[in-house]
């Protein structure tokens, strides 16, 4: 019966430290797959955050004269198709969904993605207010890029990152959000 008590002991011993072992190896591997994870995450959106600055920059000029011109001339305007065509072109270049230009209230005006007609906002479940002043006001008035935290369970089939920067006029005025 001894006998019994102690290798009862032992096994359940043996139990607790193979189990308390092998959870360890298995946190320490999942905590360095997260480091790594976090690093290449860190990494992408410094590099599309700063591909979107310098992509606004290369088409200013385009960006600009159709944000200034009267809201009844833009729709259908030459500048609003040129304008429309170089957003699509971009994404397609590169793995984004989407470009679209929204005025400083937040209104859509432009999105690659969606039909003119269909323009207004962003999809259902994308869980971003355009028109959410602290929004609007980090972007607009820092003119520093905004970078979304990762958005899961949208109406993507992906998780997505959502990047925004200011588009400001000759004088440095804010004037909309690309």
């Amino acid at each position: 019966l001894l006998l019994l008590v102690v290798v009862g002991v032992l096994a359940g011993f043996y139990y607790v430290t193979t189990r308390d072992s092998l959870t360890e190896a298995a946190n320490q591997t999942l905590l360095a797959a997260a480091r790594t994870s976090v690093s290449n995450l860190r990494d992408f959106r410094g590099t599309n955050s700063s591909f979107l600055t310098l992509e606004v920059a290369a088409r200013q000029s385009l960006i600009t004269s159709y944000l200034n011109l009267p809201a009844e001339e833009r729709s259908g305007n030459q500048i609003e198709v040129a304008l429309r065509a170089e957003f699509a072109s971009l994404a397609n270049q590169r793995n984004i969904l989407s470009y679209a230009l929204s005025d400083r209230q937040g209104k859509i005006l432009i999105n690659s993605s969606t039909p003119q007609e269909e323009i207004g906002s962003l999809p259902e479940g994308f869980d971003l207010a355009l028109t959410d002043p602290l929004y609007l006001n980090n972007i607009l008035l820092t003119g520093l890029p905004y970078v979304s935290p990762v958005i899961f369970g949208s109406v993507f089939d992906q998780p997505v990152i959502f990047f925004a920067t200011r588009v400001s006029d000759a004088e440095g005025i804010p004037i909309g959000i690309v």
